[in-house]
């Protein structure tokens, strides 16, 4: 539609292990690592963050991860053993006179090169200079569900939340004010959201939690009228009765959720698509996968033996 595009990943990107064994499994892990960062440079990633796994083969082999990157690794809480920041803590990203603000966190996890920083404190140190520099925020978060849940209470100028480290794939936002979205793991699945901001002085509005609303709202009416849209109450019968009024509960909370979703004018939408066979294939990225496949042959492939001389 020729609309800005941002593309963001949410951390655990690079390896399956918070530590990949020595050996074969780590020459293999580090193969697969590099043909992740090419692909992600040839799609045009605008920004990750980093969660433990990301450090599966060390913070060596991660920092030449992030030299190669066309695009910035992000994370806000994360340190060094001498408690000195590793990566940028935030990113304001540009595109068609839009300011997206773009942070990186994690909850704590155990890295004997690493400290991690309690995220809370830390995003609400830096939320505010983000959001004043921002048209729209949103927080990368490699975060356990009691993270999540305190920062969705803070009440802290944030738009959208993407986590990881969880293998849930939302439906929608939730019931929060911070719509929250994860999206699986392994990569299995793209989520693409739709942003419309026309008014600065309306809150956003999660139309994808709307839209599941009217779905459930849609079969409770068809139960209830036992799927015969004409369907006629004796209201002299006490039962009868309930039922009339709460098919009219249902129909007017149908309509007033329509007219929310027709006349918002900021919102949240998205997309869940499956990246199976019905998805074309993008003949670069095929090249760069080829050529890490064969790299991989080459590891797996048996070596020549070294001759045995009696004299040495």
């Amino acid at each position: 539609k020729g609309l800005p595009t941002f593309i963001l990943d949410a951390g655990n990107l690079f390896f399956a292990k918070d530590k990949v064994l020595p050996g074969t499994p780590a020459e293999n892990a580090i193969v697969y690592s590099d043909i992740i960062l090419n692909s992600f440079n040839k799609m045009g990633c605008d920004a990750i963050t980093l969660g433990s796994k990301d450090f599966g083969s060390g913070l060596e082999k991660l920092k030449a991860l992030e030299d190669g990157a066309d695009f910035p690794f992000i994370s806000a809480n994360i340190q060094d053993s001498f408690g000195a920041n590793i990566f940028e803590s935030y990113k304001i990203i540009r595109k068609n006179d839009i300011n997206l603000g773009v942070i990186g966190l994690s909850s704590v996890f155990l890295n004997d090169e690493l400290r991690v920083s309690d995220p809370l404190p830390i995003l609400e140190s830096l939320v505010d200079e983000v959001a004043s520099k921002s048209d729209f925020v949103v927080l990368l978060f490699h975060a356990n569900d009691q993270d999540i849940t305190s920062v969705k209470n803070s009440g802290l100028d944030i738009d959208l939340i993407i986590q990881s480290k969880t293998t849930r794939r939302s439906n929608d936002g939730g019931g929060a004010r911070i719509p929250v979205f994860s999206c699986g793991d392994r990569g299995k699945l793209v989520y693409r959201f739709e942003v419309e901001i026309s008014n600065d002085s309306e809150k956003i509005t999660d139309l994808s939690k709307l839209d599941r609303e009217i779905a459930t709202l849609d079969r409770q009416l068809r139960k209830a009228t036992r799927n015969n849209a004409s369907v006629e109450f004796d209201l002299s019968i006490p039962s009868e009765k309930r039922k009339f009024d709460e098919v009219e509960r249902l129909k007017t909370r149908i309509r007033l959720v329509n007219e929310k979703i027709e006349t918002t004018q900021n919102y949240i939408k998205f997309e869940k698509i499956e990246l199976g066979k019905t998805v074309v294939d993008e003949p670069e990225i095929l090249m760069i996968v080829d050529e890490g496949k064969r790299a991989l042959e080459t590891l797996s492939s048996p070596q020549p033996a070294i001759p045995f001389n009696r004299r040495q």
